[in-house]
């Protein structure tokens, strides 16, 4: 027999932090830089003089909030900054509340959720903790997978602060999903997604999740294809298409995964086999794709290891990955390499004046 629903622990395996970045002067009471200093975040201003505490404050509430869609390889970077900003705050008198603010950001990304939890507790009894949605929402992330009906109430006080913020919205529908609660699950992570102007991939992948769990297997399908498409958005804007290579095939799984359930639970309904075999398809192009980038990067390590040695073979065999992968500038100059090597092909000549006319093309009218 078939299962009419996925696992509702299932809901809960998404990433806790999905937002974009918000300027950490929207709470009225986050420190201000003196009058007439104007700071630039990677020297400290534009005059030379050392930060005061108050802006290295300031830039560690930016920075701290900032962590939460850095990428993971850069965030130790992040933290040693965000460290060093806190080295220079710590001389402000009395000590500031946002320290442990900042404090609970670095340690909810380092692993120490105990920690992160004990330093935002801390901040929250102080007026400019209550008065902060963001400080409410952060305890609520950290306390959802185990503490649901605490972080729905974190939740609830961040809404009254910021009743238009998808993340909060995201984080109550996880919460009445975990209780049981799907309708109104769906209702707030609607509201997100409506609200959202990030196209962020988690809010439609949930969603869809909910559909399956509530037996609405067709409706799961197309979510979760809006899903695929959302992430094919972001690969073609991106250099790192292996990422995005990846989650297309989540997104991909998590959609043949509904449209197996629909043949399963509606076996006489026609459109389940035909969105099934059109996602199979699609799955494997995008494995094909995956594999081409492997490939690639093999014969990248080759081109420069061998150097001058590499071969005219191997040298068209690279830029023709590079070109099929879009990898447009990086293919020109391999096939100017290919022709330095052979300087009587055509071939070479031909793609580089096809691939500079797709670079043109693409540019805009004004940087002509």
């Amino acid at each position: 027999m078939v299962r009419r629903s996925i696992a509702t622990s299932q809901l809960l395996a998404i990433v806790v932090c999905h937002v974009v970045v918000a300027s950490a002067s929207t709470s009225a009471q986050q420190p201000k830089p003196e009058p007439g200093v104007a700071i630039d975040p990677a020297t400290g201003d534009d005059s030379g003089n050392p930060l005061t505490a108050d802006d290295a404050l300031r830039m560690a509430i930016a920075s701290a909030e900032a962590l939460e869609t850095t990428d993971a390889g850069a965030r130790p970077a992040l933290v040693q900054r965000i460290a060093e900003l806190l080295e220079t705050a710590g001389n402000l008198e009395p000590p500031s509340p946002w320290i442990e603010y900042v404090n609970a950001y670095v340690h909810a990304v380092s692993g120490r959720p105990g920690d992160a939890i004990q330093n935002i507790e801390s901040f929250l009894k102080t007026r400019d903790g209550r008065n902060y949605w963001r400080a409410h929402r952060l305890l609520g992330d950290l306390l959802v997978n185990r503490y649901p009906r605490l972080a729905y109430a974190s939740y609830h006080r961040a809404e009254a602060l910021k009743d238009d913020e998808p993340s909060v919205l995201f984080g109550l529908a996880r919460c009445m999903a975990t209780r049981g609660e799907l309708d109104a699950a769906v209702d707030y992570v609607t509201r997100a997604i409506v609200a959202d102007t990030q196209d962020t991939v988690s809010y439609t992948h949930f969603l869809a999740q909910i559909f399956q769990q509530k037996g609405q297997w067709e409706q799961a399908v197309r979510t979760a294809e809006q899903a695929v498409a959302m992430v094919e958005r972001k690969l073609a804007q991106s250099d790192d298409r292996r990422a995005y290579l990846y989650q297309v095939d989540g997104e991909l799984a998590l959609a043949m995964d509904a449209a197996a359930g629909l043949v399963a639970n509606e076996p006489d309904k026609e459109i389940g086999y035909v969105l099934s075999a059109r996602l199979l398809r699609k799955r494997a192009d995008y494995a094909l794709r995956a594999s081409r980038l492997d490939e690639v990067q093999v014969l990248r390590k080759a081109v420069e290891q061998l150097g001058d040695k590499a071969s005219k073979e191997i040298l068209k065999a690279y830029a023709d990955g590079l070109a099929e992968t879009g990898q447009t500038e990086e293919a020109i100059s391999a096939y100017e390499k290919l022709l330095l090597k052979d300087p009587a092909s055509v071939y070479a000549s031909d793609q580089i004046a096809r691939l500079r006319s797709l670079v043109e093309a693409a540019e805009p009218v004004g940087d002509q």
